[in-house]
């Protein structure tokens, strides 16, 4: 019977441990990739309005009346809205210019601006300085009518002089929405039905901080 020595058995049982580590090392060292999916980045429209006028004349300013109804459309009315745009069209925020509004500004409207139809944000920079107003034929200042629940906003703003006759809200008047008013002032709207200032109807719900609702007359609930 042929025997190993001991230094030829050392080296035998060392190189069966090294062998067996680099088959180790070997599996172990590959890489599993794995895959995650993105944030979403896209930027939300914001539309910057930049004129006290109320008109949709191209002049390279952006009235309220331009940019609600972009917003309602889900793109340009024209090239003025396309300059002061940022974003992709989807839940829209109409911000007041805070240069034009540092000082008092009143946006008198002469006809309706039409429905709010999507989920839109409307910033002002503060009560005193951004009023939106009625002239002319009666109708309500801001009319919320979005498809399912929508969600839309008022904020630093005043809302004066809407008046409606065989409907609720003069000033704002909102279906089964969600609406939020914060520091704002709805004074002296009308409606011979219910809210004269502001009206949401059942299943919808309204958040009040920090305003002032007065002056405002309707059959039932004067101000709300």
């Amino acid at each position: 019977m042929f025997r190993l020595g001991p230094t030829m058995s050392r080296r035998l049982a060392t190189n069966r441990r090294s062998t067996t580590a680099r088959r180790f090392d070997g599996s172990s060292s590959r890489v599993r990739l794995l895959v995650h999916g993105l944030e979403d980045r896209t930027v939300p429209a914001s539309i910057t309005i930049n004129s006290n006028a109320d008109d949709t004349i191209v002049d390279g300013k952006v009235t309220l009346r331009e940019a609600q109804f972009s917003a309602n459309i889900n793109a340009d009315l024209n090239a003025d809205v396309t300059l002061f745009r940022i974003g992709a069209y989807g839940a829209e925020t109409l911000t007041f210019d805070a240069t034009l509004f540092f000082t008092p500004q009143k946006i008198t409207l002469t006809s309706s601006l039409g429905q709010v139809t999507g989920d839109t944000q409307f910033v002002g920079t503060n009560k005193t300085k951004v009023t939106v107003t009625r002239a002319g034929p009666l109708f309500r200042l801001f009319d919320v009518s979005v498809a399912g629940v929508g969600n839309v906003s008022f904020a630093n703003m005043t809302i004066t002089g809407g008046s409606v006759s065989g409907g609720n809200g003069g000033g704002i008047r909102a279906g089964d929405d969600s609406v939020t008013v914060t520091n704002c002032v709805i004074s002296n709207n009308t409606s011979n039905n219910n809210g004269g200032g502001l009206a949401v109807a059942t299943g919808g719900t309204l958040t009040l901080t920090n305003s002032t609702i007065s002056g405002n007359s309707g059959f039932s609930g004067g101000g709300v």
